[in-house]
């Protein structure tokens, strides 16, 4: 939960922005997620919308864009 008119910072591991390896880490995702529990091919950005915050920026931090920072906040909160 954050305060209101805070923000949500977020380092993530998510699906590819690369046509090519989305396809792979898609067919991959199964079979990672029940050796390591953690799923890779993540909708993140769509999931944070989707829970009612406001998408403020999405940097891309590795190649392929796997690895993004999302900063966002809360609609209504007062921090438009």
């Amino acid at each position: 939960m954050t305060r209101p008119g805070g923000r949500l910072l977020l380092l993530e591991h998510m699906l590819a922005r690369s046509e090519p390896l989305a396809r792979i880490m898609t067919q991959l995702d199964p079979s990672f997620h029940w050796l390591s529990g953690v799923h890779i091919a993540r909708r993140t950005v769509d999931t944070v919308a989707a829970a009612g915050w406001r998408i403020d920026s999405v940097t891309s931090l590795s190649p392929g864009s796997i690895f993004r920072h999302i900063v966002a906040h809360r609609a209504g909160a007062g921090a438009e």
